[in-house]
C-alpha cells in the first residue's frame, strides 16, 4: 500500500559525542503517515534498541526486531498491524527459580501419600497452580523428608525443587484425676515411643502442683487443669493434652 509507511525510529540526545545505541534509553518508537507524509496514527513505544534488521511486510503486518536491552545480544521478535498499529511482542518467560516459595509446616503422617499445598509469588503475585506452574511431589508417604518439584509453565520456565517433612503425632495417654488435699500421686502419663519425654504444667500451682516426672501434689481444695507436652523431634511432631486434677478435702 503506497497510500501508507511506517516509519520506526529510536530518539538520541544530540549533545553526546558518542552517538551510540545506549542513548535511546531502551526505547523505539513507530507510527504511520500516509503518502504525503501526514501522521495518520499515534505515535507507539515498544522496548528495545533500534536494529538494522530491514522490516518484513505480509498482508500489512510488519514482521521486525530489536536488540534486546539486557545486553545479551538474543534478538526480540516484534509484530504490528499496521492497519491498527497493534504491537504483538514475545513474553520473556520467567525462571521459576526466581519465585518465592512460602515454607512448608510440617506435615502429619498419614500412611497416605501427603500432598500440601504450594504458595508461589512472582514479584508479589500470587502464581496459579496449573496455568503458572505444575507440581510433582516424591518421597511423601512415609516419615522423612519429601521433595516438592515446581516445573514452570506458560509465562514460567525451569524448575524448582522445596522441601518438607513429614513426622508422626504421638499419643499421650492420660485420665482425669481425683486427689485429697496434701497427698501425692502420679498422673501415670506415657506417650509413643521414641517421641520427646513428657513435660507438665499446671494451670493453677496453688491448687495442684506438678513436678518434671508428672507427680501431683493437692495444695487446696478446688481443681486445675494440667498440660502434658512432648515437644517436637526428628520423627516425631510436637503434641499436648489436657486434664482436669480435682483436690478434695481429706475426711475427718
Amino acid at each position: 500500500d503506497d497510500s501508507k509507511f511506517m516509519i520506526i525510529w529510536s530518539e538520541m540526545n544530540c549533545a553526546d559525542p558518542y552517538w551510540n545505541e545506549l542513548n535511546q534509553n531502551g526505547k523505539v518508537f513507530y507510527t504511520i503517515i500516509d503518502g504525503s507524509g501526514n501522521r495518520i496514527s499515534d505515535i507507539y513505544s515498544m522496548n528495545g534498541y533500534l536494529s538494522d534488521c530491514d522490516p518484513i511486510v505480509n498482508n500489512s503486518v510488519v514482521h521486525w526486531y530489536s536488540e534486546n536491552i539486557d545486553g545479551d545480544s538474543k534478538p526480540i521478535y516484534y509484530t504490528i498491524d499496521s492497519s491498527t498499529c497493534t504491537l504483538t511482542q514475545p513474553v520473556t518467560k520467567v525462571n521459576i527459580n526466581d519465585t518465592a516459595v512460602s515454607a512448608i509446616a510440617t506435615q502429619a503422617y498419614t500412611g497416605s501419600a501427603v500432598k500440601p499445598n504450594v504458595v508461589v509469588k512472582y514479584a508479589g503475585v500470587t502464581l496459579v497452580n496449573g496455568t503458572d506452574y505444575t507440581v510433582s511431589y516424591a518421597n511423601n508417604v512415609n516419615a522423612g523428608t519429601a521433595t516438592i518439584t515446581i516445573t514452570g509453565k506458560g509465562n514460567y520456565t525451569g524448575f524448582k525443587k522445596v522441601m518438607f517433612n513429614i513426622k508422626k503425632k504421638p499419643t499421650i495417654t492420660a485420665s482425669n484425676k481425683t486427689i485429697t488435699y496434701n497427698t501425692s500421686v502420679s498422673l501415670g502419663a506415657t506417650v509413643t515411643s521414641g517421641a520427646s519425654s513428657l513435660t507438665y504444667k499446671s494451670s493453677n500451682s496453688s491448687v495442684v502442683k506438678v513436678d518434671s516426672t508428672g507427680k501431683i501434689t493437692g495444695i487446696k481444695a478446688g481443681s486445675a487443669t494440667v498440660t502434658i507436652s512432648s515437644a517436637e523431634n526428628a520423627t516425631f511432631m510436637a503434641a499436648s493434652k489436657t486434664v482436669t486434677v480435682t483436690v478434695s478435702k481429706a475426711r475427718s
